[in-house]
């Protein structure tokens, strides 16, 4: 059965066909809206940043202390500078910024459209390669229900942005009637996505070259002298594209923002000479032959290839899911359903009646680990550097989908098998929300660092009924805590507040609104109230108030001369049982220290 471009029966209904993209939309939609400022229940290091940096610059014109957006930020201030994030989405975000505030809800909207236009594009972009509007429509659905679109399309991480710009790339590129001008307009579109995420960049010569070719080789019953300038223009464009890479690189090479060249490596403390010593030590020597089979470049060659052929793993994508930072992953559930396994195997034997589409396909779904093959950083961040895959793999389900259900039309079995595959999305669905909802925020919301945001919550209500003096005193770098107080707290809105904060953390003094923030352990007072990161400090009593990790009871952060719940009969572990108790901003004084603050 020929499925690309075939006229076959439709496998949808007529309705279907004509709303399908506009219900997929809504579906989306609502799905990555509902319960935002619930679920996820804080915000990341990474988030909290850009959302930060765009902040300022929307209200003062100036990105915030110790962040760079890429090279377009040429020096940095601040006592250490850590933090580059791509040039593109801070920026972008700067409008949006100046209207509404910092919230969970408020700041997570365009990343939320963000994802809704990936569900859209990318399913535009089967609709286009397989010349069937039902391929798109199916796609579009299983898109929007998707466990990882939905759970990336409900954070704030930047790199939402780069694959919704490279798919409107593929989808210009692949276009049935392409013209030159779709040709310059696909690049551009990469080109921005190459310009939001810093672990995508590798991407944009190869998506480029992939999708001019396709279109070069689709279009090629054009006339001679529109094919010779197509293929001109579309030379010029593979050309530039790796010229733009380089280029960019020696700029960033030589610029602040430099420092994440270093992410491109291997593995920290993996070393390459001393385990062939070992290998060579534990074998039989064999004249020139063992030192030819042993050597730095196999052991290399067989570490990359491992790496990049991790990222394929049925286990991986159907079973396990990332095993990384709880930010990344959903507890113990994978980022594709474990139905969609044998449909993708059927999309790619229904795709291969096309011989082009499918070389086309095959080499994108082949490029996409190239950037996390490049890093130095193992697979935790599988997740956030090889999204481009789920949407494609959703693309092949739903190829899967439609091929069978062609074929099972002739036995008579198709609405049977239209039934079980409903049906099982839909259970399938149904047991990842569960998860997402009722699992994710007790077990994973450290990695979302919410027990920053409990301890905001405390220094509000400290605030309220004390002008005491309050340290914090921050395992690492102060101005990540000060941050998150920013965020929570509603100061960081107006340009006052902004720049009193920001010039706190350039001049090294660390103190806004009679708190202070320090990485030396003081001499504790009774007039002043102290806050220790983890075990930063030592010699305190073991029995002092804290705030600890709902997973396993962890101290992440400890309390001296506590005057907010002193008066309390305070718990032993937190033990939250309802998705709003983690609404910390609206509990009264009493609730809140009753849920969130414990004493062993």
């Amino acid at each position: 059965m020929k499925l690309v471009g075939a006229k076959t029966s439709t496998s949808l209904p007529v309705f279907i066909i004509k709303h399908g993209y506009l219900l997929a939309i809504l579906l989306a939609f609502l799905i990555r809206f509902a319960g935002l400022n619930f679920n996820p229940v804080g915000i990341a290091h990474d988030e909290i940043r850009d959302l930060i940096g765009a902040k300022s610059l929307a209200v003062t014109g100036k990105i915030c202390p110790e962040m760079f957006a890429g090279i377009f930020t040429r020096t940095g201030e601040g006592v250490g500078i850590d933090t580059v994030f791509a040039e593109l989405v801070t920026y972008l975000l700067v409008p949006w910024m100046r209207l509404f505030p910092l919230s969970l809800l408020w700041s997570k909207i365009p990343f939320v459209l963000a994802s809704v236009g990936l569900v859209f594009i990318s399913a535009k972009f089967f609709e286009n390669v397989t010349k069937r509007r039902e391929i798109g429509i199916l796609t579009a659905f299983l898109v929007a229900i998707n466990p990882w679109a939905i759970h990336f399309g409900r954070s704030a991480y930047e790199n939402i942005f780069a694959y919704f710009f490279y798919f409107l790339g593929l989808f210009l590129f692949t276009l049935p009637k392409a013209k030159n001008k779709n040709l310059v307009l696909g690049f551009i579109a990469c080109f921005l996505g190459f310009l939001s995420y810093f672990g995508t960049k590798p991407l944009f010569p190869v998506l480029v070259t992939l999708g001019v070719a396709f279109s070069l080789v689709g279009n090629s019953s054009e006339s001679k002298k529109r094919a010779k300038d197509s293929v001109r223009l579309g030379i010029l464009l593979i050309l530039f594209s790796f010229l733009v890479t380089l280029g960019y690189l020696k700029i960033l090479s030589a610029s602040p923002a430099g420092l994440r060249m270093r992410e491109v490596a291997v593995e920290p403390g993996l070393d390459f000479a001393e385990q062939v010593n070992y290998q060579r030590r534990v074998s039989l020597e064999i004249p020139h032959v063992r030192d030819l089979a042993i050597n730095k470049y196999n052991l290399m060659a067989k570490y990359y290839a491992e790496r990049y052929l991790s990222v394929f793993s049925p286990r991986y994508l159907f079973a396990e899911g990332e095993k990384g930072f709880d930010a990344f992953m959903i507890a113990d559930h994978p980022f594709m359903y474990f139905l969609e396994l044998p449909l993708v195997v059927f999309g790619f034997i229904f795709l291969s009646f096309s011989f082009e589409v499918t070389v086309f396909i095959l080499l994108l779904i082949a490029s996409l680990p190239l950037p996390t093959v490049l890093t130095k950083y193992s697979s935790s961040i599988y997740a956030l550097r090889i999204g481009l895959l789920f949407p494609m793999l959703s693309g092949m389900a739903a190829m899967g989908i439609y091929g069978l259900t062609n074929k099972l039309e002739k036995y008579g079995i198709k609405r049977l098998f239209i039934f079980f595959v409903s049906g099982a999305y839909l259970f399938s669905f149904a047991y990842f929300w569960i998860i997402y909802w009722y699992r994710v925020p007790f077990e994973k919301n450290t990695g979302w660092y919410f027990p920053e945001r409990v301890l905001v919550k405390y220094m509000v209500e400290l605030r309220k009924i004390t002008d005491r003096k309050i340290v914090v005193v921050a395992g690492e770098r102060v101005s990540h805590l000060m941050y998150y107080y920013a965020f929570y707290s509603g100061n960081y809105e107006n340009k006052d507040d902004i720049y009193a904060l920001n010039n706190a953390i350039i001049s090294g003094e660390n103190e806004v609104n009679g708190i202070f923030f320090t990485n030396e352990c003081p001499k504790v007072e009774k007039d002043s109230v102290y806050i220790f990161e983890g075990d930063v400090c030592e010699g305190f009593s073991s029995n002092l108030p804290r705030i600890a990790a709902t997973r396993d009871s962890g101290q992440r952060f400890l309390i001296a001369n506590d005057p907010v719940c002193g008066d309390l009969n305070l718990s032993r572990y937190p033990y939250p049982r309802n998705i709003t108790e983690f609404d910390v901003e609206k509990m009264d004084r009493k609730t809140f220290c009753k849920t969130w603050i414990t004493k062993p």
